[in-house]
């Protein structure tokens, strides 16, 4: 057992007076002057309550970030653009969603394995489809290019470079982006040219169209199985 330290009785007194002394001046300095003491009261709590708001904030805004890890692979998703972006073989990619959201979008069996073995493909539209459409092709080009080292040929399917299902194999198929009513992926859609190497993408809003694209992508770079 530790021995009780010895404190000189002067010296305690000293202590005590010193505390009553305290007491009194704040006992004196508040009723001299009460405003006094609530204007700072509230500044105190109001710099309490402000601190308080920054750290929920801040924290909120780092759950927004939304990482998600699918395969090993990380994607951050960016609040300034409302995009994700990932790293893949030391290139980065942005897509509009992540692979958890869209391993359940479907493609003919057939068209898949060609497409995922393939080092060549071919990405059209029809040549007065809207903006998103391109930028669809343009996303999907760069992440096959850059990332899986595929030839990519575009074109548009009723005007020069003509692209169509008519052209697609096994070694060399096709994606045709198509705006309509129809949400979803299926090989073909075209009666006219019926080929199991082609798929078309039809969509109804710019939301199927990117879901579908990053499908296509995941598909392609091997993230998706």
């Amino acid at each position: 057992m530790m021995a009780r330290k010895f404190v000189p009785k002067k010296r305690r007194k000293k202590v005590e007076e010193s505390k009553k002394n305290a007491r009194k001046r704040l006992t004196f300095w508040i009723t001299d002057n009460p405003t006094r003491f609530v204007i700072i009261l509230f500044i105190i709590l109001a710099m309490t309550f402000s601190s308080i708001l920054y750290a929920l904030s801040f924290s909120g805004s780092a759950s927004s970030q939304q990482n998600n890890v699918y395969n090993g692979i990380k994607f951050d998703y960016d609040t300034t653009t409302g995009f994700y972006h990932f790293n893949y073989k030391k290139q980065t990619f942005e897509s509009a969603t992540t692979p958890f959201n869209v391993e359940t979008v479907g493609f003919n069996q057939t068209f898949l394995d060609a497409y995922r073995n393939a080092t060549m493909v071919a990405i059209a539209r029809p040549y007065t489809q809207d903006q998103y459409a391109a930028i669809a092709m343009y996303d999907l080009n760069n992440a096959l290019t850059n990332g899986k080292g595929y030839q990519i040929s575009q074109g548009f399917t009723n005007s020069t470079p003509l692209i169509n299902c008519s052209i697609a194999s096994k070694d060399f198929p096709v994606i045709i982006f198509q705006q309509g009513n129809y949400s979803g992926a299926s090989a073909p859609e075209l009666q006219e040219y019926p080929n199991e190497y082609c798929v078309i993408i039809n969509y109804d809003s710019y939301s199927t169209l990117f879901s579908e694209k990053d499908a296509l992508m995941f598909y392609g770079l091997g993230i998706l199985k």
